[in-house]
């Protein structure tokens, strides 16, 4: 009663993000200088917020979580932002749960949602606190450079408002906490003891919840992400070898190669104009 807690170790179990955002009609609109994406639904039945439970309609259709979240951090223009959202339904709801019927994103909104999710992949999970009462000051928290621990710094202030005003599932998928997770239990041929095997699972109704929960598994199953170093890139690609790499292709790594050759070049040819007015120089005073 008084001594060191049990423990359990669980054999590695499968974990499957079920995704059933609802579809909503999506439309591109220019909104002073911000350009912004509103989606509505369509359907007069559907307008309320959408359930945890899938319908059995066409509404909902189930969607790759991890194909959604691949596709999210390659856009790169509004263009492909509203193609994204017209395919990935719901976008996200907001604390107060105010656009139930319609949802307005604006692109700079879904940009810093991609800057987000690209810290979380190469560094961790936000620290966040309670839903009730969130902390302060939000701040990330890094792996360390030794096994001590991690290191944690502060979020960027541009991005408080952001983690601070979505719903509660969003919100808790953003501190690193699955949200409802179920768990299942079923017959095992295979294993000697006759134990069951266990496997585990959630349902999410927007799309970033599902790119977070697919996230969440990623960066809890041991898979390594770096940001790539060219500077007008900056993607995120997953270390696959102990190979030293820099960049997240070929392309990225050719056209850094390329550009530091330029600057070679033109830091040499600067170079031998110093050294040529130099020596003219000397000829004169002579």
């Amino acid at each position: 009663m008084f001594g060191a807690p049990k423990v359990r170790r669980l054999p590695s179990m499968e974990f499957e993000i079920r995704c059933y955002p609802t579809t909503m009609l999506c439309t591109l609109e220019q909104r002073g200088e911000e350009l912004i994406f509103r989606q509505r639904i369509t359907r007069p039945a559907e307008q309320s917020a959408a359930p945890a439970e899938p319908k059995n309609d066409k509404s909902r259709k189930e969607i790759n979580a991890g194909a959604l979240a691949e596709a999210f951090l390659k856009v790169k223009t509004p263009e492909e932002a509203l193609s994204f959202l017209s395919i990935g339904g719901r976008f996200r709801y907001l604390r107060d749960k105010s656009d139930g019927i319609e949802s307005v994103v604006a692109w700079r909104e879904f940009q810093l949602w991609q800057q987000l999710v690209e810290i979380i992949l190469v560094e961790n999970h936000i620290f966040l606190g309670e839903f009730e009462t969130p902390t302060r000051d939000p701040f990330i928290w890094g792996p360390g450079e030794d096994d001590r621990g991690g290191v944690g710094r502060l979020l960027p202030k541009h991005m408080k408002p952001l983690v601070l005003n979505v719903a509660e599932p969003t919100f808790e998928w953003l501190r690193g906490f699955p949200h409802q997770v179920m768990y299942e239990s079923k017959p095992c041929q295979n294993d000697p003891q006759n134990r069951p095997k266990m496997s585990c699972g959630v349902i999410t109704d927007t799309a970033l919840d599902a790119i977070l929960a697919s996230v969440f598994l990623d960066t809890q199953s041991g898979i390594q992400f770096e940001l790539c170093a060219f500077p007008d890139c900056s993607s995120v690609y997953e270390v696959t070898s102990n190979h030293a790499r820099e960049y997240c292709s070929q392309a990225c790594a050719h056209k850094a190669s390329v550009r530091q050759k330029r600057a070679e070049a033109k830091a040499a040819k600067l170079k031998a104009k110093a050294i040529a007015a130099a020596n003219k120089s000397k000829k004169v005073r002579k």
